[in-house]
């Protein structure tokens, strides 16, 4: 029982060691100095059974009987000799073990403390930065207004909110035009112009090289304004975006599908000669 004790306490120390470990390693030492005591006992117990017989068969005692006494003895020798060893090599690990644990407390209390000079400090930073930001608040506060901005006027109609949007989209400001020409059609969705509208906001994808974008925005077009004039030239640079992801089939597809549908149009001039080039 006491080698299987031993055995759990030395593979307990072979791992890492954390406080509640070594509680319980200084727990498991005690219970096995206590059994150590009681085997003392038992051993000085036996000793005088031994000697008790000694004199009873003082003399003319068997031999065989007094051969096993010394072998018991020699025994139990060896099995106390055993348990200091072990017990031995056990207290060693057990301060090593204390050792480690302590190391690792100061470290631990180290780092805390480090970490809360550095929580103090970018708490005072933090203090700072807020004084100078209502001494700032203050500042302006306190000051009469020196610059005086005027609104952009609103577009009092459709027709001048189209304009705007077109006029940035012509500047070279895609996203910004994008976002005008999606209110465009938020604000007036019956207007003549909104699927003009719809139009440009896949061309500001396209301009941007945004090709997935531009090809889904064509085909809102095509799908939600059926009877707009806008939808051979969307088609086209449809397939113009497709030809740009590297799909030259569905390209031909759409191209096919422009001259069937559109044979008069410019669009369809323009896709017989995509056509050309493609083959």
């Amino acid at each position: 029982m006491i080698r299987i004790l031993l055995l759990l306490l030395v593979i307990s120390l072979t791992g890492c060691v954390t406080t509640g470990d070594y509680t319980s390693l200084r727990n498991d030492l005690n219970q096995v100095m206590i059994t150590q005591s009681q085997l003392r006992k038992d051993v000085s117990a036996l000793r005088y059974q031994i000697s008790r017989l000694n004199e009873k068969i003082s003399g003319a005692g068997s031999r065989e009987v007094l051969n096993a006494i010394r072998q018991s003895q020699v025994s139990l020798r060896d099995e106390m000799d055993s348990i200091r060893s072990e017990l031995q090599s056990l207290q060693a690990r057990m301060d090593e073990s204390t050792y480690r644990v302590e190391k690792s407390l100061k470290e631990s209390e180290t780092e805390r403390a480090l970490l809360r000079a550095q929580l103090e400090s970018l708490t005072e930073e933090l203090n700072a930065l807020k004084q100078r930001l209502t001494g700032l608040e203050e500042r302006i506060a306190a000051s009469p207004a020196t610059v005086t901005t005027t609104a952009k006027p609103q577009p009092s109609t459709p027709e001048e909110f189209y304009k705007r949007a077109l006029d940035i989209l012509k500047e070279g400001k895609t996203a910004e035009a994008r976002k005008e020409f999606q209110e465009f059609i938020k604000r007036f969705p019956d207007s003549d112009l909104t699927d003009n509208a719809q139009f440009w906001i896949a061309e500001s994808y396209f301009k941007e090289g945004n090709y997935e974008e531009a090809i889904l925005s064509y085909e809102t077009l095509i799908k939600e304004y059926p009877k707009s004039n806008k939808i051979p030239d969307a088609m086209l640079k449809q397939a113009y975006a497709f030809l740009k992801l590297g799909d030259k089939n569905t390209t031909k597809v759409i191209l096919s599908n422009i001259i069937e549908r559109f044979p008069d149009s410019e669009a369809a001039r323009n896709a017989e000669k995509k056509l050309k080039e493609l083959k």
